[in-house]
């Protein structure tokens, strides 16, 4: 150590400041500190002086930039460059650190002051982004200096301070807590800030930043800094408030209750003087602003509020609160804005009761009655929501006040709230809240007995048509149900309870079976006892019991649920064998059992738990079955392995002994349901059974008694022998030969020859079709049986026979015999392609087969529509057939348009719709084709909307003409397709006037969506709306015009008063007002074009608008041009006429006058 000592006097006698950084660079901060320990006081001031006169002399004038800031210096000053700011910083800063320890024990030098003052100067030149280490360091030395209160701190800590704050927001990869705490330290340093003076701009930027920082907002230092900021400078504090009010809709919700806290402590910290101006300009303000905020900004300004709220019990809160709240409140709450009624409300109820300590008794009471007045008003705004509001407020108050709100106060309000507010019939919500209070209220042990007695009047409420008293009703049953001065089944009788549970939403059911739960599955007790609930459950109502045991798996382990369904089932095998040994007893011995025998066989008839108790063995079965089902893949996991093992074993016994017990069909059903379960090889006689079973069903049997075995067919991986059964039925109908090669074409393996019986049945090809029809529509069973075909697609070949059956019939070829069964056949086929697609596209596209469809229709079906005979009458039989079967046609497209599949058929579909309409005179398919074209214009609008490259090159000259090519669904050929529909129905309602109304009125939703979807398209391509309206228009204008020759034209104008097709369409395009202006700016422009010939077409147009303004005119744009149009157009054809055709029109102008003037009134033009 004298060595040492030696060694860094002789360093600084010599002057030379690289060796001294070389030494101290060599040297361990505590042996610098052991090193100045040693030296006598004279030799400490010598090193101080003489390390201050070299870095002095040195430092400051000649001490090099560091490396980042060197690059354009020459490489001969590589040796002088050695000496570098950084190196001088940081050996200062090791020699004042090695000294600061020791500073209880030694005196603290003027020179050694000096040099760190002189480090001090040095720092700034260093910038913080390269050389963070060695600020930290410095700021660490010099944050020791300020906490041992050495001479100068006030000088040297500002730098570190900044450093610090700085830190705190900027560093990588995100702020430490440490140095959070370190500023904390220092906050006292904070009042040698200039707030006032401009060099401190850049720091107070920072403060204002560590407002809206995470890392202060999340701990008890930040906060603390925070307010401590606060109580600084007004000024800055106005410019704090103003930050904190613009960002704090952006914040985070957990911040919003932090900013109370910094307000508070702030508010805390202030003197007399200064906290009531902030009281006003702070506090007072986001009062201000909390009771007059929008919906969004009010939620985080309560919250902000909220802690401040949170602390009256702190002394000075109760009169702050009164002082600041008074000028705002009362009058707010008054006003005719619902908002700053609700927001004020709210915040009423979270200070009550505002009270200041100055007032004598009396106006302290007569303040407080006030407020309960005010509770009174509340309860009776015209505002639902402010009413909900104030009930959950009032209710909050009571259970917080039980004890020290008076008498007559509690009963007025409870009056008022269960008398008044649980009956208001305007507001669900209201009714919601008294329900909610009450809960609330319950939290009040106190409030108890007054609650005991009233509760079972409300029980009505639990029947309430909105959904959300009712699970209010059920939430404050379960805080009845952890009292034990009351029970809910004296609130709400569990007959109730169990009626609301058969019919009632899931989220209502869960809260029933959780409240009643325990009362009929008891884990802990007894399987007699749980055996008996479970009985007296299905006892009470069956279908009750079935939703509790399908949400019990909430309230039970898996290995409680396969306890409890052993138990079930040894329950029943029980029942089984003890009526089995009563079965097999003597006759002749009954009168041996004597007295005690009788007592016996009364007390097993009343037993519930008998085989003759249907109900009760059915409802036990279903247990069993729902518990099973519905936690069936919990227990497929690995980790239940043992569980499902040891259930397949209970029920591979248990389940013969059932069959053989039990004959009725529910019974039997659920049976299968259990067995679908287990592998056939668990229940080989059992499952051997079922294919028999169901062969010898008929086409009378229901889905009832053939989708249960169904199902279990499928899940026990027999799907194959059920296909095969549908097979034998359908070929001698569809006139096909048994699949008997695989898909390679070989032959398939024949089975092993077995002896057996072979049952002779008739084929049921009606029964297949609705047995395949089930698998398809089924869950359970639709993923096998779709997997199944895919492996075998001559199924699907089978299926696809239909098609040449139909031909033949639909040619007359073949007898109209089982038509119904080859449609259904054919809907299957139809259903099958597109659940395949939907199943693997990869492997299966429905594309190609329902191309193969169209073409087939559009051949055999399409031609059959209205084909007469050559008595000239319709061939009926065909004709229905071929509607029926393109209906299929149809929604077979719908459904595959409406999954997005098909977008490369649009313009086959839409010609194949214009087709049928074509050949269809009594428009039987009209509702078909409309629904049609809608799904496939959604679908085209979909694909514009995802992909719109298809007209982003309208511009290009290379692409002009070619537009109609683009997209799946063509403008051109969009529009042309519509055209020819409304040409169709323009035909149809022509030659059908009277009874043509049920067919519109079939199709006017389809006609209304499909109208909306073209103008939703029209944001990419306006042309196929533009074409679509100027069809309607000249449909609509031609029968108008044809009226008007037969002068049929009503004089009063009306949408319902217009002719069929008019009125039809008018009302449709009405219902949406982007479509009623296209479609009067459609009219706009064909009397623009010279399309008004005569004063016929003239009295049409005038009669259109006349009706439009009648009932819309105040609505639609563009009217008082079209009506100035019209009277020129008017006047200029009838003073082209000569006086014979002016007379022969007379009738026709004097309608056409008449109506313009009405119109001219209407739409309040100034005559001209």
């Amino acid at each position: 150590m004298v060595n040492r000592r030696d060694k860094l006097l002789e360093t600084v006698d010599n002057g030379n400041l690289s060796d001294l950084i070389s030494f101290v660079a060599q040297c361990e901060v505590r042996d610098l500190g052991e090193v100045f320990t040693s030296c006598s006081r004279k030799q400490q001031d010598h090193v101080w002086e003489r390390v201050y006169s070299m870095v002095s002399a040195h430092g400051v004038t000649q001490a090099q930039p560091d490396d980042h800031e060197r690059a354009d210096i020459h490489d001969d000053n590589e040796e002088e460059n050695s000496v570098t700011l950084s190196t001088i910083v940081q050996c200062l800063t090791s020699l004042i650190s090695s000294v600061l320890p020791c500073t209880d024990t030694l005196q603290i030098p003027q020179a050694m002051v000096n040099t760190a003052a002189l480090l001090q100067d040095l720092l700034p030149r260093i910038p913080v982004d390269h050389s963070d280490k060695l600020w930290n360091s410095t700021a660490g030395v010099f944050e020791t200096w300020w906490k041992k209160n050495l001479p100068s701190r006030e000088r040297l800590i500002m730098a570190s301070l900044v450093f610090l704050v700085q830190r705190t927001l900027d560093l990588k990869p995100r702020p430490l807590v440490c140095d959070l705490k370190r500023v904390w330290s220092l906050h006292e340093a904070m009042g040698l800030v200039d707030f006032t003076c401009s060099t401190s701009a850049e720091f107070l930027s920072m403060l204002l930043r560590c407002f809206i920082s995470p890392l202060y907002l999340s701990h008890d230092e930040g906060i603390k800094f925070l307010s401590y900021v606060m109580t600084l400078d007004e000024g800055f504090t106005a410019q704090i408030h103003s930050t904190v009010k613009n960002n704090i809709l952006s914040t985070p919700n957990s911040w919003h209750e932090k900013y109370g806290e910094v307000y508070f402590r702030a508010w805390q910290g202030h003197e007399d003087g200064a906290r009531d101006q902030f009281e006003r300009t702070c506090i007072q303000d986001i009062m201000h602003h909390a009771v007059h905020a929008q919906l969004k900004l009010f939620p985080p300004l309560k919250r902000f509020l909220g802690y401040i709220h949170g602390q009256k019990k702190q002394k000075g809160m109760d009169e702050m609160l009164c002082r600041l709240y008074g000028p705002i409140m009362w009058r707010s709450l008054r006003v005719a804005n619902s908002q700053v009624r609700s927001n004020t409300a709210s915040l009423f109820f979270d200070v009550f009761p505002l009270q200041g300590t100055d007032a004598g008794i009396q106006e302290a009471d007569a303040f407080l009655q006030k407020q309960f007045d005010m509770l009174q008003e509340l309860l009776e705004d015209p505002y639902p929501h402010v009413r909900s509001l104030s009930v959950l407020g009032v209710f909050r108050i009571m259970r917080d006040f039980w004890e020290v709100i008076p008498q007559e106060t509690l009963k007025n309000l409870t009056v008022k709230l269960i008398h008044d507010m649980l009956n208001d019939a305007s507001s669900s919500d209201v009714r919601e809240s008294v329900i909610k209070g009450l809960t609330v209220l319950l939290e009040n042990p106190l409030c108890h007995p007054f609650l005991k007695p009233l509760l079972p009047e409300i029980h009505n409420h639990f029947h309430d048509v909105s959904e959300s008293v009712r699970i209010a009703m059920l939430n404050l049953l379960c805080s009845v149900k952890s009292l034990r001065t009351i029970k809910y089944w004296n609130i709400v009788p569990l007959e109730h309870l169990l009626a609301r549970l058969v019919i009632d939403s899931e989220p209502v059911n869960k809260r029933i079976v959780k409240l009643i739960f325990s009362n009929f599955v008891p884990i802990e007790a007894t399987n007699d006892v749980k055996v008996s609930r479970c009985v007296m459950l299905i006892e009470t109502n069956p279908a009750a019991a079935r939703q509790f045991y399908r949400y019990a798996k909430h309230h039970m382990n898996i290995d409680d649920i396969v306890s409890y369904i052993t138990m079930l089932c040894k329950a029943v095998l029980y029942t089984i064998k003890r009526a089995g040994a009563s079965s097999s007893q003597p006759q002749d011995d009954s009168g041996a059992l004597g007295e005690d025998g009788n007592d016996d066989n009364e007390q097993e008839e009343d037993d519930p738990l008998r085989l003759e108790n249907t109900p009760v063995m059915l409802g036990l079965c279903e247990t069993m079955c729902i518990l099973w089902a519905f936690n069936v893949n919990t227990l497929k996991k690995a980790s239940n392995a043992d569980l499902n093992k040891t259930l397949m074993k209970k029920f591979s016994y248990a389940l013969p002994e059932m069959f053989q017990a039990f004959t009725d069909s529910h019974i039997t059903d659920d049976l299968l349901q259990l067995a679908g379960f287990l592998p056939p090889k668990h229940i080989p006689t059992i499952s051997r059974s079922w294919v028999p079973r169901l062969r010898r069903m008929t086409s009378d049997n229901t889905e009832e008694e053939y989708g249960t075995l169904v199902e279990c067919l499928c899940k026990t991986g027999q799907v194959a022998s059920v296909m095969e059964l549908i097979t034998d039925w359908l070929q001698p109908t569809l006139n096909a030969v048994k699949p008997n090669e695989d898909r390679t074409g070989n032959k398939k393996k024949k089975s092993r020859p077995r002896v057996g019986f072979v049952e002779q049945t008739n084929p049921q090809p009606g029964l297949g079709v609705a047995i395949l029809g089930y698998m398809l529509g089924q869950i359970p069973t639709q993923g096998v049986t779709l997997t199944y075909i895919q492996q075998n697609p001559e199924y699907r070949d089978l299926l696809r026979k239909s098609m040449d059956q139909l031909t033949e019939v639909l040619e007359g070829r073949a007898p109209l015999v089982n038509e119904n069964l080859l449609v259904e056949t054919f809907s299957r086929y139809c259903k099958l392609l597109l659940l395949l697609h939907g199943q693997d596209q990869r492997e299966f596209s429905c594309v190609p087969g329902y191309v193969e469809i169209l073409a087939w229709a559009d051949k055999h079906a399409v031609p059959v529509l209205g084909v007469k005979n050559e008595h000239g009458q319709t061939k009926e039989g065909q004709s229905q057939l071929a509607v029926i079967v393109l209906k299929e046609i149809f929604q077979a497209f719908n459904n595959m348009f409406l999954i997005g599949v098909g977008e490369t058929l649009g313009v086959k579909v839409a010609d194949f719709c214009t087709a049928c309409l074509a050949n269809d005179s009594e428009l039987e398919l009209l509702s078909s084709v409309m629904l049609c074209m809608y799904q496939l214009t959604e679908l085209a609008k979909y694909h514009d909307l995802c992909d719109p490259s298809d007209h982003d090159d309208e511009d290009d000259p290379g692409n002009q003409g070619d537009k109609s090519a683009s997209g799946i669904f063509p403008a051109e050929t969009m529009s042309t397709a519509l055209g020819r529909v409304f040409v169709n129905i323009a035909g149809y309602v022509k030659h059908h006037p009277t009874d043509c109304h049920k067919v519109l009125d079939g199709v006017k939703t389809h006609m209304t969506e499909l109208l909306l979807t073209v103008s939703a398209r029209s944001c990419l391509d306006d042309t196929v709306l533009h074409d679509v309206m100027a069809t309607i228009m000249a449909a609509v204008w031609a029968e108008l015009v044809f009226y008007s020759r037969q002068d049929d034209l009503e004089e009063e104008s009306h949408i319902t008063t217009l002719p069929p097709l008019a009125s039809w369409m008018v009302d449709i395009l009405a219902r949406r007002q982007l479509l009623l202006k296209y479609f009067m700016s459609e009219l706009h422009d064909c009397c623009d074009t010279g399309n008004v010939s005569d004063l016929y077409s003239v009295h049409g147009a005038v009669h259109l608008m006349t009706a439009v303004v009648n009932d819309y005119g105040r609505n639609v744009l563009s009217l008082k041009e079209l009506w100035t149009m019209l009277l020129t157009q008017t006047d200029t054809l009838t003073n082209s006429l000569a006086e014979e055709d002016l007379e022969d029109l007379k009738s026709v102008r004097i309608s056409v006058e008449t109506k313009l003037k009405l119109c001219q009134e209407a739409l309040g033009m100034v005559p001209p």
